[in-house]
């Protein structure tokens, strides 16, 4: 099953939510489902070489950025090395020119702009955390300003492999924001 590793409210109504699981090697997709109506932007990302024991080094923490363009996702301090450094940004926008850009010195993972009915613009980044310490924030901006939130999360690698890689999944929403 799917463990709930965080649950935050941002924007007094919204919320992001973030699972881990260990996927079974026959699983080729899931499905979630939302009890009433639901408007959802969720993100997919599929991580080898994760710890699967333990797999966040730092616990996930989120940043309500309230309503901007800077969406700013916190520092983590980490306390191993060869980490994985995951960062997730959501922005809510009947606006379908609301774009998140990939903050510098990472990797784009996915993305989805939202529409004129769903508005919610989700993005995921990736960097690799090869020593210890602190990772400093990571800002991504959007193409309107709007209700916003970002959320670090480092994740740690099984210590018979190399550093965690982050592999697309892509699909239209995951890291709820609601």
């Amino acid at each position: 099953g799917w463990n709930l590793e965080m649950n935050t409210v941002f924007g007094s109504t919204r919320r992001v939510y973030v699972f881990s699981r260990v996927r079974p090697e026959s699983e080729t997709s899931h499905t979630f489902s939302y009890s009433g109506l639901v408007q959802t932007g969720r993100m997919t990302a599929t991580v080898r070489g994760w710890n699967t024991n333990n797999a966040f080094n730092v616990a996930p923490a989120l940043t309500d950025n309230g309503s901007t363009t800077s969406l700013v996702a916190p520092s983590a301090t980490t306390t191993l090395a060869d980490t994985l450094l995951l960062c997730s940004y959501h922005s809510v926008s009947a606006s379908t020119s609301n774009t998140l850009s990939t903050p510098g010195g990472m990797a784009l993972v996915t993305s989805a702009v939202g529409d004129n009915t769903n508005g919610h613009s989700v993005m995921l980044a990736r960097e690799a955390r090869p020593t210890v310490g602190a990772t400093g924030t990571r800002t991504s901006t959007a193409g309107v300003s709007a209700n916003a939130a970002s959320s670090t999360l480092v994740i740690q690698a099984q210590t018979s492999l190399p550093l965690p890689t982050a592999v697309n999944r892509r699909r239209r929403n995951y890291l709820l924001a609601r």
